[in-house]
């Protein structure tokens, strides 16, 4: 038995536009009850990033103590980090091209 395709429509997938992906990256890695900071290195090109996770307190009884925030090293790069502007096109910015230049 053999089935006839002269009748049937090619589906093309719809592939996003760079800048639906750019505005998708921030809801991509909003993660609830943190904020994302930095800590800063030994020079001032460089910096660590740090989740800071807040934490609810713990009910013991009829009291509540309070847990402190938990900093974790942030591994989402630069996609968690509402001020920096994601553009796909360019790419990423060099952060440590000074850094890397002055180690031959």
């Amino acid at each position: 038995m053999s089935v006839s395709t002269e009748n049937q429509k090619k589906v093309k997938p719809e592939i996003p536009s760079l800048k639906s992906l750019e505005r998708d990256f921030g809801q991509k890695f909003a993660y609830p009850a943190s904020t994302k900071t930095y800590l800063q290195g030994s020079r001032p090109d460089v910096k660590a990033p740090i989740r800071v996770i807040e934490q609810l307190p713990t009910k013991t009884g009829e009291t509540e103590s309070a847990n402190p925030p938990i900093p974790v090293y942030d591994t989402s790069g630069p996609y968690s980090d509402p001020d920096i502007v994601i553009n796909l096109e360019k790419g990423l910015p060099k952060l440590r091209s000074q850094w890397i230049s002055e180690r031959g």
